[in-house]
């Protein structure tokens, strides 16, 4: 572990800023249902798997 530390920490060390975060927007996308809407459908599924199952219960 310290020859991996030292290898990475002291041979490899960068004090140059990233410059890809300078790039990056500050904004969010907004999301739409597009998006989302896997999680829609993924609720749906489980709506009707809880009918089924319920139907089969009773």
């Amino acid at each position: 572990m310290d020859m991996l530390k030292r290898r990475w920490w002291m041979e490899y060390n960068i004090s140059e800023p990233c410059t890809n975060l300078k790039d990056a927007s500050k904004e969010a996308s907004p999301l739409d249902i597009e998006q989302v809407g896997g999680v829609f459908v993924l609720l749906l599924i489980g709506f009707f798997w809880a009918f089924i199952v319920s139907i089969i219960e009773f």
